[in-house]
């Protein structure tokens, strides 16, 4: 599932509106599922991609980090036991040390949140895009960190990856 919201952010937008946050939507959605069948769901995983936006106020920084804790415990109150990876980065960095802090005050509670550092586009070759956005370069290179990511953490497998290293494991087996 995606949750998804352009030009917003965790404290203030892009233009420096502080209408309809990202925690706020996300508090108008989440209890809300649209199919009787999904309540059961619980995520695995949550990627928050967020933060970029909240320059566009800007944000102070220690604010910022106290609403991204706070933006951790929502998602903790609706689901107990996803390990939550915040990815940031691609666009800015201003706030690479208040994500930092907010992940490490939620981690001395537990140990399911983690952060993704990703490279600016802006340091990186070719990878701006329309309106200085990421383009398919920058989105493949961060969707890559991401898988990695994820892995690290759990034992999950890409189906072709899995598949390759049954027939490795074969292989060997039928050489001995």
């Amino acid at each position: 599932r995606y949750i998804c919201l352009s030009g917003k952010g965790i404290c203030c937008n892009c233009n420096g509106e502080q209408d309809l946050s990202i925690p706020e939507f996300f508090d108008r959605i989440a209890p809300h599922d649209p199919h009787p069948a999904e309540r059961s769901w619980k995520p695995q995983i949550a990627v928050i991609n967020a933060g970029t936006n909240d320059v566009g106020g800007p944000t102070p920084k220690e604010e910022f980090s106290e609403a991204a804790y706070g933006f951790i415990q929502r998602i903790r109150a609706r689901y107990e036991d996803v390990k939550i990876i915040w990815m940031y980065g691609m666009m800015n960095d201003m706030y690479v040390d208040s994500l930092k802090n907010a992940v490490r005050r939620a981690n001395q509670e537990e140990q399911s949140v983690y952060f993704l550092y990703v490279k600016s586009i802006s340091s990186q070759m070719g990878e701006i895009g329309a309106a200085g956005h990421p383009n398919v370069k920058a989105n493949v290179r961060a969707a890559t960190l991401l898988t990695k990511k994820i892995r690290s953490i759990t034992d999950w497998k890409a189906k072709h990856i899995a598949a390759e290293e049954e027939t490795e494991s074969a292989e060997s087996l039928a050489a001995n």
